[in-house]
């Protein structure tokens, strides 16, 4: 009987050192942090810029005319706007290549707001963003006008010419 005992004792010594084992490795934990973090790059959009034709003005009258368009974006909340004319140098041109016209643009950055002056080349700063998101299918909310004042146009050397162009670069940067 003493084979017998022996032979018993060993597995059940064997159990109670494996069950312990066990109930300390259920008890060991560890813990970490991670950050989660929703993050908006910045971008903006513009879209809607239209050329701008002035055809035979009426005499002794301002060409005047604006082009609604959209600003929008995402990662801020004020923005600046510049207007560069390719033609002039801190003015605004129309040219022929031989005779230059100044005019002026202002700028809107709400329907219904009034209008800002600006200089050709300078940033208007301090715009607040309208809506964020981009302008696939939004609504226009600015417009920019050009004036070419009576002055300017209605003179010999510019009736004798046909055609005046510039192209205007129109920037908006995040702030």
């Amino acid at each position: 009987m003493k084979h017998m005992l022996r032979g018993c004792v060993i597995p059940v010594a064997m159990a109670a050192i494996s069950t312990v084992g066990a109930q300390f490795a259920l008890a060991a934990t560890d813990q970490a942090n991670t950050e989660i973090m929703l993050k908006f790059n910045e971008s903006i959009d513009i879209n809607g810029l239209e050329n701008l034709t002035f055809e035979d003005p009426a005499p002794s009258t301002d060409a005047e005319g604006w082009v609604d368009f959209c600003i929008r974006g995402i990662g801020f909340t004020n923005f600046e706007i510049q207007f560069d004319s390719l033609n002039g140098d801190g003015a605004y041109i129309l040219s022929n290549g031989s005779t230059d016209i100044p005019y002026q643009v202002s700028f809107r950055n709400v329907s219904g707001g009034s209008f800002s002056p600006t200089n050709e080349g300078v940033a208007l700063n301090g715009q607040i963003l309208q809506n964020p998101g981009n302008c696939n299918g939004a609504p226009d909310n600015s417009t920019f006008e050009v004036l070419i004042p009576n002055a300017n146009w209605e003179n010999p050397n510019v009736l004798s010419g046909t055609i005046y162009t510039d192209v205007l670069t129109v920037t908006v940067t995040s702030e």
